[in-house]
C-alpha cells in the first residue's frame, strides 16, 4: 500500500514540476527602438500574432509569423499623438485596435490584413475620451470602453456590418446535435467499463498481496463489469440494426426582423441517405408548434426527407434588444431510431426608433446672404441611425409672408437653392428654414430647431438690366442698348444707326464692383472715333447715357441720350394672345358653317 501512495506522489509532484513554464525573449528590445516602451494589447489575427506598443512618437503594430517580426502601420497611423495601441480583437474577420490620443481623442483602426481604415470619429466627438482600455465580442455587437477622466468612462457599441440575416450557413452553421440512445449507454458505458476496469487492477493487485482476503467483493465487480460490457455490446448492435437518425436544419436563416416570417428547413437521413415518413416535431422556447410526417410523396416542399414549417414572433413590439431563440427539431421512424437537430436564431426588433436630430449649420441665424444671383446653399450635420441607417433629408424653406418656398428630400446634407429674379424689398427679412431626417424604415425625425436669415437688399446696378430703345425714333446715335448680368460681370450690347439696318456696336463687359456708384462706365474705340460712356439711371426710371466722342481729325462732341425700357414679356403675351384668338377664329368659323 505504502508503495501505491508513494507512487501516486510522485506522478503528482511530476506533474507539478512539468507544469512550470520555460521562458524565451522573441523580439528584439523595443523592436529596434528603445522609444516602443511598453507592449499594452495582443491578438490573434488570421494565423498571426500582432501587438501594440506605447511609443510617445507613435504607437506601432507589429506581426509575428512564428519566425519573424514586421512592423504593419505607420507610426501612430500618421499621428503621433496616437502614443499607444491599449486594447486589441477580432471582429467580423478583421482586427480592430484602440489607441491612446490626449490631444484629439481615442481613434479605432480596422485592417484587413491589408490597409488599415480609422472607424470612428476622433474621441466619439469627445476629445476627453483619451484612450480605448478594452474591446470585446458579445451577442454580435462589437464593444469598446474608454478612458475619460472628465465626465467617466463611455461604452460604445458598433452594430454588425453584415446583417446576421443574410450570413450564409457557412459563416454561421447551425448547431445539429443527435438524440435518442446517443445520448444513452455506450458513451458513458464505456467511461464506466474503463474506470472499472482500473478500479479492478488496482483491486486486484492489492487483493494478491492480502491473500484473496477480499475476493467476495471483487467478484460483485466483476458482476457488474460484465453485465454493463453486455450492455454496451448491446446498443452497438441496436446502432448496427437500426441506425441513428441524422436531423438538421439546413438553409435556415440566422436571424430576422421581429414582424418577420421563419421559414424553417428540417432534413432527416440516415447514412447519407434520405429518411421518408419520419415523424417531426418542432419546439421552442414557447412549446411544440409542429407536430406532422415528412413524405416524399406530398409535393416538392418534403422531398428526399426535408419538411418545411414557418415560425413568427408573435407579438413584434416586445422586442426592443436582439433576443435569441434556440429551434429543437426532433425525428422518429420507430420507437428505437429518433434524432434531434437545433439551431438558435436571433429575433431582432423592429426598427420604431427615429434617426438623431440634424444640426443646421449654415447659413447662421439672422445671417444675412445675396439677394441676386439667388444661389442659396444650406448645410447641415449628417444624422445617425444604428437600426437600419439614413434614408434621406427633408429640407423646407419659408418667406417672411409663410408661404413654403422649398419642401423637398436631399439624399446629402447639403441643398442649393437656385432661382432667377430678385427678391423684392417687401420680402428681404425673416426667412426660416429647418431639416428632418428619415431612416430605411420610414421613421422620421423631429423637425430640427428652425432658423431665420435675410436677404440683402438689390443692388442698384440690376436696374440697368433689360432692353432699352432710344427716345427718339430720328436718332442719329444710339438705337438699341440690351444690359445683362451673369455673376459678377455686366454685358452691354449697343446698335447705333445705319442704313438699311442698324450697326450692331458689339458688346463690352465690366464688373460690377466699378458699378457700386450706380453708373457704368464704357469706352468704345472705333474706327474713326473713341466713345467714352456713362450709364446712369433717372429718377423717372429711363436709362441715360452720356458720351464724350474723340474723333480721328482732332475733333470732339458731348450728347446725352435717353432710353426706355422695352416690356418684353407683356409684349409677347399680348401678341400670342392676339394670333391665339385669331386662329381660333379660323377654326371656329368653318365649323359654323359645316352645321
Amino acid at each position: 500500500m505504502k508503495r501505491i501512495i508513494f507512487s501516486i506522489f510522485s506522478i503528482v509532484m511530476l506533474g507539478f514540476v512539468a507544469a512550470q513554464l520555460a521562458w524565451m525573449q522573441v523580439n528584439n528590445n523595443g523592436f529596434g527602438d528603445e522609444n516602443n516602451s511598453s507592449t499594452f494589447s495582443m491578438a490573434v489575427y488570421d494565423g498571426n500574432l500582432y501587438v501594440g506598443t506605447e511609443n510617445y512618437t507613435g504607437t506601432e503594430i507589429w506581426k509575428y509569423n512564428g519566425r519573424t517580426w514586421s512592423q504593419v502601420n505607420t507610426d501612430g497611423f500618421g499621428d503621433e499623438d496616437n502614443s499607444g495601441t491599449f486594447s486589441m480583437a477580432v471582429y467580423e474577420g478583421s482586427l480592430y485596435v484602440g489607441t491612446e490620443n490626449d490631444s484629439t481623442g481615442t481613434e479605432i483602426w480596422k485592417y484587413n490584413g491589408t490597409t488599415w481604415m480609422q472607424v470612428n470619429v476622433d474621441g466619439f466627438e469627445d476629445k476627453n475620451n483619451s484612450g480605448t482600455f478594452s474591446m470585446a465580442v458579445y451577442d454580435g455587437y462589437f464593444y469598446v470602453g474608454t478612458e475619460n477622466d472628465s465626465t467617466g468612462t463611455e461604452i460604445w457599441r458598433a452594430l454588425p456590418t453584415q446583417s446576421p440575416a443574410t450570413q450564409s450557413p457557412a459563416t454561421q452553421p447551425p448547431v445539429v446535435e443527435r438524440a435518442g440512445m446517443e445520448i444513452g449507454l455506450i458513451d458513458m458505458a464505456e467511461v464506466i467499463v474503463a474506470i472499472i476496469t482500473a478500479a479492478g487492477i488496482v483491486y486486484s493487485a492489492e487483493s494478491r498481496k492480502t491473500k484473496q482476503k477480499k475476493i467476495k467483493k471483487m467478484n460483485i465487480l466483476m458482476v457488474v463489469f460484465i453485465i454493463l460490457l453486455i450492455i454496451s455490446l448491446f446498443d452497438l448492435g441496436s446502432q448496427i440494426l437500426f441506425p441513428r437518425l441524422d436531423v438538421s436544419l439546413p438553409n435556415t436563416p440566422s436571424a430576422i426582423d421581429a414582424d418577420g416570417i421563419l421559414n424553417i428547413q428540417v432534413t432527416v437521413s440516415s447514412k447519407g441517405d434520405p429518411v421518408s415518413n419520419a415523424k417531426v416535431l418542432l419546439k421552442t422556447e414557447g412549446g411544440w408548434f409542429e407536430d406532422t410526417e415528412t413524405t416524399q410523396t406530398s409535393g416538392s416542399t418534403t422531398k428526399d426527407g426535408a419538411f418545411l414549417a414557418a415560425w413568427h414572433p408573435f407579438d413584434p413590439s416586445a422586442y426592443t434588444e436582439p433576443v435569441r431563440y434556440t429551434f429543437e427539431a426532433k425525428a422518429s421512424k420507430s420507437f428505437c431510431r429518433s434524432g434531434s437537430g437545433r439551431i438558435t436564431v436571433v429575433i431582432n426588433p423592429k426598427d420604431v426608433r427615429p434617426p438623431s436630430i440634424p444640426k443646421l449649420m449654415s447659413p447662421v441665424n439672422g445671417e444675412t446672404i445675396s439677394n441676386q444671383p439667388i444661389n442659396w446653399s444650406f448645410d447641415w450635420s449628417d444624422s445617425t441611425d444604428d437600426d437600419s441607417g439614413v434614408n434621406c433629408y427633408h429640407i423646407c424653406m419659408k418667406d417672411p409672408r409663410g408661404r413654403i418656398q422649398v419642401s423637398t428630400n436631399v439624399a446629402e446634407s447639403h441643398y442649393t437653392y437656385t432661382r432667377g429674379g430678385y427678391i423684392r424689398e417687401e420680402n428681404l427679412n425673416d426667412w426660416t428654414w429647418k431639416v428632418r431626417v428619415q431612416d430605411n424604415e420610414g421613421n422620421w425625425s423631429e423637425w430640427s430647431e428652425s432658423r431665420t436669415f435675410n436677404v440683402s437688399p438689390r443692388s442698384p446696378v440690376y436696374q440697368f438690366v433689360g432692353t432699352w430703345k432710344s427716345e427718339d425714333p430720328e436718332t442719329s446715335g444710339i438705337t438699341r442698348v440690351e444690359i445683362r448680368i451673369d455673376q459678377d460681370t455686366i454685358f452691354v450690347h449697343m446698335w447705333g444707326k445705319c442704313q438699311p439696318t442698324d450697326c450692331d456696336w458689339g458688346e463690352k463687359t465690366t464688373s460690377i464692383s466699378d458699378a457700386v456708384d450706380g453708373t457704368i462706365e464704357l469706352t468704345w474705340h472705333q474706327e474713326r472715333c473713341v466713345r467714352q460712356q456713362e450709364l446712369s439711371i433717372l429718377s423717372d426710371g429711363q436709362l441715360q447715357i452720356c458720351e464724350h466722342t474723340y474723333f480721328t481729325d482732332g475733333s470732339s462732341q458731348f450728347n446725352c441720350f435717353t432710353f426706355y425700357l422695352v416690356e418684353e414679356e407683356n409684349g409677347y403675351c399680348l401678341g400670342t394672345l392676339f394670333v391665339a384668338l385669331l386662329v381660333l377664329g379660323g377654326v371656329l368659323v368653318p365649323l359654323k358653317h359645316r352645321k
